[in-house]
């Protein structure tokens, strides 16, 4: 908890507070390993150094890093974010206590959120996807470099269907690069998602990387997928997803 607060005549009191990566992930990072070692070797050494549990096998954790990264000044939650990135996944705080990496794209049915249960939401008009190519720039070349890219149809690179990765230390080497490279094609193959803002009634089921379909009162609906969660214990159980 970081704050209570109450109104004013109130006989309420309002708790806020976030998960507790917020805090646990803060310090610099300081590149102690020796390399070669492998992107899951990376994220367990980051965990050692905020105190945590070794983190469970994800996907593309066994690309091999030849070469210490030029990190400049990062924190220890900078380092897991691009290690997520490299891997198409989001990093989660779980109930448990734990942290894991979760696929930004998973092969599931899309859960339904019919308008009875929406409070709000506004979608923007126009989708991405499906992902049909993945765009790497080499961190630290010069500008203007070709990018790395990875479209095995070799139809047009179009922006809205191409996930592309820039300043990202871990595609320093152009070999390792083209590794992770086409990991995040065959993870993030067909991903469709659209940017959204919803305030809805809460669901567990709802977490990170979910899959969301948001149906309206004219019978259409909007798919996405959850980058951020905030909870609400308010007059009731609501959740604000984006």
């Amino acid at each position: 908890v970081d704050g209570i607060s109450q109104m004013d005549g109130s006989a309420f009191l309002t708790l806020q507070g976030t998960d507790h990566m917020d805090k646990a992930f803060e310090a610099l990072w300081q590149d102690d390993l020796s390399y070669p070692v492998t992107i899951h070797q990376l994220v367990n050494r980051v965990m050692e150094k905020a105190g945590y549990p070794e983190m469970s096998a994800f996907s593309g954790g066994d690309q091999q890093l030849h070469r210490k990264p030029k990190w400049g000044e990062i924190s220890l939650r900078g380092v897991l974010s691009h290690a997520a990135q490299a891997c198409g996944c989001f990093c989660v705080a779980a109930a448990d206590g734990s942290v894991c990496f979760v696929p930004a794209w998973r092969q599931e049915e899309p859960f339904a959120i019919f308008p009875e249960h929406t409070f709000r939401y506004t979608a923007d008009t126009v989708a991405f996807g499906p992902l049909n190519a993945v765009s790497a720039a080499l961190a630290g070349s010069a500008k203007g470099t070709e990018s790395i890219v990875v479209q095995p149809d070799n139809s047009l690179v179009d922006r809205h269907r191409c996930y592309c990765i820039t300043e990202n230390p871990l595609f320093a080497e152009e070999n390792t690069a083209k590794a992770l490279s086409r990991n995040l094609y065959e993870v993030l193959k067909d991903m469709c998602f659209t940017r959204l803002q919803l305030r809805c009634v809460g669901n567990t089921a709802l977490q990170l990387g979910r899959r969301i379909r948001v149906w309206d009162t004219q019978g259409g609906f909007t798919d996405s997928v959850i980058t951020s969660l905030a909870v609400y214990m308010d007059n009731g159980f609501s959740m604000q997803c984006d």
